[in-house]
């Protein structure tokens, strides 16, 4: 069974074990010293790219601090430097055409909500109104006369 799968049979694996004891083994291959070395500088290089990660890192954390600090001096600049008149709360009377435009703006919009408030309040009145009508025109279909006719 072993002989139709292509194994070797017992007695030919023993043979093959004895040949090979008895010769002192295979020979290694002529580039397996060179790929040993290989590999042993490899790991020096390793190494040498953990340094170069490592300064590389430094410098992009020193870039990142002088970003931040570059940052924090250029508000407090504009903080110190910028004249604000404190009495009301933002810059001088030098307005801006955009602030004119929007100061424009919510002026228009604070009187179409009043117009909006006042409808409302007209529109809550008529329909105050017309649910008391409905109910008095119910409450007078509802009466009985003495004679048991109804009114309406």
């Amino acid at each position: 069974m072993k002989e139709e799968q292509g194994y070797l049979s017992e007695e030919e694996l023993n043979d093959l074990i004895a040949e090979v004891e008895g010769s002192g083994g295979v020979a290694p291959p002529v580039y397996l010293k060179d790929c040993i070395m290989d590999a042993a500088r490899g790991i020096k290089v390793i190494s040498i790219d953990a340094e170069k990660r490592k300064r590389a890192a430094k410098l992009q954390f020193i870039t990142y601090s002088l970003k931040i600090f570059t940052a924090a001096a250029v508000a407090v600049f504009c903080l110190t430097v910028v004249p604000l008149d404190l009495s009301t709360g933002y810059a001088p009377a030098d307005r801006s055409r955009v602030e004119r435009r929007i100061d424009e703006n919510m002026e228009r919009h604070e009187e179409r909500n009043k117009k909006l408030l006042e409808r409302t309040q007209k529109s809550d009145w008529k329909e105050v109104i017309d649910t008391k009508s409905e109910e008095l025109f119910r409450m007078w279909n509802g009466l009985k006369l003495k004679d048991g006719g109804r009114i309406g």
